[in-house]
């Protein structure tokens, strides 16, 4: 708990820095020395990323969040070609489909992890056409847990 607290007062130290007025120096290292401590607290794998890569990935993760939660409501209401609908940008595109049976051999590292959360994300609709209610939430709580598990793995971090 101590070591979070120390992020804090880093990062604290940066805003106030660049409130106040302080030279930009001062500032600029302070917002290092908050971001160097961040690096140290978060042991993931890093993955570099440009700013506009970064942002285009936020946008994705916010439209599978709320794929995700247009397929359940759908499933809430009986209506499975709703889910079906909902779930559909998440799975895989066509080309990539024939990867699913084997994807820690066609990809890896995050690569293979992006292609397996695709392929779990395709059961959601398959199990929506057995208008099942238990098989859509295996099979959303399947790709989710890709999800947790590539972002425990990794971390986004500008280039």
């Amino acid at each position: 708990m101590q070591v979070t607290i120390s992020a804090l007062a880093l990062a604290c130290v940066a805003v106030v820095a660049g409130c106040t007025g302080q030279a930009g120096t001062n500032s600029s290292r302070a917002a290092q020395a908050a971001q160097a401590e961040l690096a140290r607290l978060d042991t993931r794998t890093p993955y570099p990323m440009t700013a506009s890569k970064t942002w285009d990935h936020k946008q994705k993760m916010m439209g599978f969040s709320a794929a995700i939660a247009r397929s359940l409501q759908a499933a809430a209401n009986d209506d499975w070609e709703g889910v079906a609908t909902a779930s559909s940008p998440l799975g895989t595109k066509p080309r990539q489909e024939a990867n699913c049976d084997n994807v820690w051999g066609v990809e890896t590292g995050i690569d293979a992890m992006a292609l397996d959360f695709r392929c779990r994300a395709n059961k959601i609709a398959e199990a929506a056409d057995t208008a099942d209610h238990r098989a859509v939430l295996r099979a959303t709580s399947e790709t989710l847990n890709a999800c947790n598990t590539c972002h425990a793995a990794f971390r986004s971090e500008l280039q």
